[in-house]
């Protein structure tokens, strides 16, 4: 593997076009300056080095050499000697305080303000400015261009070092060399008067060897080579002709970042169909390990290295198995690629599987889980050697942090509770020990506290807040799909609640720890250990005194959203259970870790089972490979244990036992119903639209989508029942602050937002399910402005549709609230300010023909709550007459 670390072009900051300068930056920031959000983002400063002002208006930001116009800014002027600080946040923000749309890297890469035309960098660190280091900025000083001894955004910089040779480029891993295959080791550095190449052995002494220059900046020295699957690292020391000295890697700090480059030594006997992962510690340090103390070793994984990497035991029961589990925290100076193309990560799990002899259990109900629609965890079984010999099978999985909600698609400056010892209920208010926080924050827990606080409020409140504060397709979805695997582990623990501060229905619950699942359960007679696979329950999280109040309130508090869960649990029991998925994937899984082709010394599954022994029965101590006890099952037969065995009888609990469960989903009637292109507050973020179920069933909408005159898919999870209505916003908040129903304070069923907005001259919209069939069309004309939506909503019965109701200052459910004419004078009252609609009376004497002539308002009297108090007399009229009032729009 080879990379270019670093250079820097030296420029002069004051041109004769007195342009702007990058003036110091810093790409670690951890405490030296806080943004608005109260985040430490890394940050960039602007110096205006001339004696006239200068407007920024048009110039770039980048840290991209092949995109110089990625970030544009806004009109800022800077006066002469003034300078602008820049928060590299990946915010975006061009109004206030200025946030970029790219973050810096703290080991280095281009940075550059560009002029207007969007082609000349007039201040540039190219091809990379150098590693960056904690709190430490850089810049030009007056000492030259270096690191600054002090920080001083937005103000005078201080005083500095210059710094040593450059290293260019340097050999960081590369080819892996033949056991015995010496290994070439080059770098290429800038202004250094020697070069020095230190390595090493495995855990043996450090070795040191002067680098031969071979011309220009290029130096070169060779290490011996090494044995069968042998860890080989290197470090270099460059000094100038002043004697300032660069190491690289730098290594600035041993509790976090990385010292050695290396790559281990080839070894042509391990065969796997699994990704391999490397593990190299020295054994004394895996014995402190053990014993619950956290130590440092190395890790290669796809091609790479990882350096000093921070390994800790990790779970609760699973501390004290043989076969055990770790937690890796990786530096910042080399975050973990677990895939191509996804972000890099600061910690993973290798999580033991020695409760699963299927060893298929993590990494099926994760990708289950993630298929279904929910933000959860990857994870994959590998194989880990430790100093070049097989050390298990292990389930690699992502850890719970903010790149975690930001690759699952979650709003990473949410904050993620992992549920330790909590059911939601008021009794756990104050109690130590409820959850821990793995992303976010949330001082003293005073926004948990006021979610367990608002799910145990009384009738209707409780439901109200429900509806509109709980994300109900994602929290669905999860509790579907987790009695799709079966989890059996989830009651005051084993979940995360997630919080996004930026919706209003920003609380979810969501899935984690799913080892005891498609059919295994903590027994009482065996505990942990008991090789029984279970199928009845788990349909419902049957309740009980550690069941989560939320799961409570869905499942069995409310009609509406029983009948949700068990429509989205039909569709994916249909899909993972009722199909042949699990028997595809389970079989997939063992091609993969034990393929029947390969000699059983060969066999990944057979190798683990050999170090690690089998578990029996409520019986912790690991039996031999050897073992004659029915207990100790090969991967294969755990795998037609859970196939052939536990599916069938699976299937029979979900599809014929459960009595809840719905058909499937055949033929499903929903129709575009209600809209509001005009809402009576002028407020266009009001205006909604409502799809009404018309099936005798309730029906998932996930995936499906509207288009047309606004644009939306539903999430995972989305489902209305029979007879009830979804609601489509701009903005759920706004739509919850609408004046007049359907709003806030209802129950309603809102999700939100979707793109664009109702015009009102009249647009079409069309209803598609997620195989792409359109079920209704709709097109709506604008020739009648006004309520467009639920006026045609008369829930009293009176017949005063909830518009009318509302403009008249009384309540749908309060029947026949308007009092009848007395002695020709009819006493009513209106709302004051009805935003371009007017209340008029009209009589009749056939209840065909209707008028407005004769009818002479008397008294207008304010009152309170916005109302008046109308008194008008009617014209003279045979014995039998009739009065009515129609609410209706001004004349434009």
């Amino acid at each position: 593997m080879w990379r270019f670390l670093f250079s820097v072009a030296f420029f002069a900051f004051v041109r004769a076009t007195a342009e702007p300068v990058i003036s110091e930056f810093m790409a670690s920031n951890e405490t030296t300056l806080v943004d608005e959000d109260g985040d430490f983002s890394d940050w960039i400063e602007i110096l205006n080095p001339s004696d006239t002002p200068v407007d920024l208006d048009g110039y770039f930001l980048t840290d991209d050499a092949a995109r110089l116009d990625r970030w544009i800014f806004p009109s800022v002027v800077l006066g002469p000697g003034e300078s602008l600080v820049v928060f590299a946040s990946d915010k975006n923000r061009k109004v206030g305080e200025l946030h970029s749309n790219f973050r810096l890297a703290a080991n280095g890469e281009y940075l550059a303000l560009v002029a207007p035309d969007g082609v000349t960098a007039v201040s540039e660190f190219a091809p990379f400015y150098p590693p960056q280091f904690k709190d430490q900025s850089y810049g030009l000083g007056e000492f030259g261009i270096g690191y600054f001894d002090a920080p001083t955004p937005g103000a005078t910089n201080t005083d500095g070092a210059i710094q040593g040779p450059l290293f260019l480029e340097c050999r960081t891993g590369g080819p892996r060399p033949a056991p015995a295959e010496e290994l070439e080791i080059t770098a290429q550095v800038a202004r250094a008067a020697q070069v020095t190449l230190f390595y090493r052995f495995g855990f043996g002494a450090e070795s040191s060897i002067p680098m031969t220059a071979t011309g220009g900046s290029n130096f070169v020295a060779t290490i011996p080579g090494g044995n069968f699957g042998e860890l080989i690292r290197w470090r270099f020391e460059a000094r100038d002709g002043e004697g300032r000295l660069t190491r690289e890697p730098p290594f600035p700090d041993p509790e976090d970042s990385h010292e050695y480059h290396g790559v281990p030594v080839l070894n042509p006997g391990v065969e796997s169909n699994a990704r391999v992962m490397e593990w190299f510690i020295e054994p004394s340090d895996y014995s402190r390990l053990t014993f619950f103390q956290r130590v440092r070793a190395g890790l290669y994984f796809e091609g790479e290295y990882y350096d000093n990497v921070r390994f800790s035991l990790r779970g609760q029961s699973t501390l004290f198995f043989n076969k055990k589990g770790f937690s890796l925290n990786f530096n910042r100076t080399q975050r973990f690629l677990w895939k191509a193309g996804e972000r890099r990560v600061k910690e993973i799990d290798l999580m033991t599987n020695w409760g699963d002899k299927a060893k298929v259990r993590n990494e099926m109900a994760y990708e289950i889980l993630r298929k279904a629609g929910v933000p959860t965890h990857f994870a994959e079984t590998i194989r880990l050697q430790q100093n070049g010999q097989f050390f298990s099978l292990t389930d690699l999985v992502e850890d719970a942090d903010e790149a975690y909600l930001e690759r699952a698609g979650l709003n990473p400056q949410g904050t993620l509770y992992k549920a330790d010892n909590t059911t939601l209920s008021l009794g756990d208010l104050g109690k130590p020990g409820l959850v821990r926080l793995m992303a976010g924050e949330d001082p003293d827990l005073a926004k948990l506290y006021g979610l367990i606080e608002m799910l145990n409020q009384d009738e209707p409140t409780r439901w109200n807040d429900i509806f509109e504060r709980i994300d109900l397709p994602r929290t669905i979805n999860s509790l579907a799909g987790l009695a799709v695997i079966m989890q059996t582990d989830m009651a005051d623990k084993n979940y995360y609640l997630y919080h996004n501060p930026e919706v209003v229905d920003g609380w979810a619950l969501l899935p984690w720890d799913l080892d005891l699942s498609f059919g295994r359960n903590f027994t009482r007679e065996a505990g942990y250990f008991d090789s029984r696979l279970f199928t009845a329950g788990y349909t419902e999280f049957a309740e009980s005194q550690k069941t989560s109040v939320l799961v409570e309130a869905l499942l069995r508090g409310n009609a509406r959203t029983r009948a949700m869960y068990f429509r989205r649990l039909r569709t994916l029991a249909d899909r993972f259970l009722g199909s042949d998925y699990l028997d595809t994937r389970t079989r997939q899984q063992l091609d993969r870790l034990s393929p029947p082709s390969r000699p059983l010394l060969l066999r990944d599954a057979y190798l683990d089972a050999l170090k690690w022994g089998f578990w029996e029965n409520g019986n912790i101590v690991p039996q031999p490979w050897s073992s004659t006890a029915p207990d100790a099952e090969t991967m294969e037969r755990a795998i037609d244990r859970l196939v052939i065995g536990w599916l069938p009888e699976r299937r029979l609990e979900l599809f014929q036992n459960t009595v809840d469960l719905p058909g499937p989903q055949a033929a499903p009637m929903i129709r575009i119903g209600a809209l509001d292109f005009d809402p009576v507050s002028d407020n266009q973020d009001q205006e909604y639209l409502e799809l009404l179920n018309l099936s005798p069933t309730a029906v998932d909408l996930s995936d499906w989508r509207v288009a047309g005159a606004v644009e939306m898919r539903m999430p995972a999870g989305t489902v209305i029942p029979a007879g009830s209505s979804l609601y489509l916003s701009p903005d759920k908040a706004s739509f919850l602050q609408r004046a007049l129903s359907p709003t806030g304070g209802e129950q309603r069923f809102v999700l939100g937002p979707y793109s664009g907005n109702l015009a009102a001259e009249g647009e079409t919209i069309e209803l598609f399910d997620e195989k792409g069939q359109l079920h209704d069309s709709h097109t709506y004309s604008g020739s009648n402005p006004g309520f467009n939506g639920d006026s045609r909503e008369d829930r009293d019965r009176d017949g005063f549709n909830a518009l009318m109701e509302w403009a008249l200052g009384t309540s749908d459910l309060e029947f026949d609230a308007l009092a009848a004419p007395v002695e020709g004078r009819w006493t009513y009252q209106v709302r004051a300010g009805l935003t371009g609609f007017a209340v008029v009376v009209e009589w009749s004497e056939d209840l065909h023909n209707w008028t407005t002539v004769g009818v002479v308002e008397l008294e207008r009297v304010p009152l309170e709550n916005g109302l008046e108090r109308v008194v008008v007399e009617l014209p003279s009229a045979e014995a039998r007459s009739f009065a009515r009032l129609r609410l209706g729009r001004h004349a434009q």
